[in-house]
């Protein structure tokens, strides 16, 4: 019956078709492949963007906790009250120093 399918060209498209199948198999096989890949990029992808947003929260936490504490007190000293004015200071200066004394540049 080999000669018969032989003969007839049977045999030759029993052949193609198995090599057909075959070569449906293999891109079966790889489109699969190729799908969990993708699958798993992705998977990746949407838990590097959830570990981000996570990560930006904690930021946004902190900084508006740092935000919204009340500033320190700052330590501030004012100078005693004058008790005499700007005018008596410089001529007691100027006495202290002696009368030549002169509070700019003389060429």
């Amino acid at each position: 019956m080999g000669f018969l399918r032989k003969v007839t060209g049977t045999q030759g498209q029993i052949d193609a078709m198995n090599r057909n199948a075959e070569s449906q198999i293999a891109a079966n096989r790889q489109a699969a492949e190729a799908q969990t890949a993708a699958l798993n990029a992705s998977a990746r992808a949407a838990s590097d963007a959830q570990r981000n947003a996570a990560a930006r929260a904690e930021v946004e936490r902190i900084a508006s906790d740092a935000a919204s504490k009340p500033l320190a007190v700052a330590d501030v000293a004012l100078d005693p009250v004058a008790t005499e004015s700007t005018i008596a200071t410089a001529r007691k200066r100027r006495a202290q120093f002696g009368s030549s004394y002169a509070s700019g540049v003389n060429i």
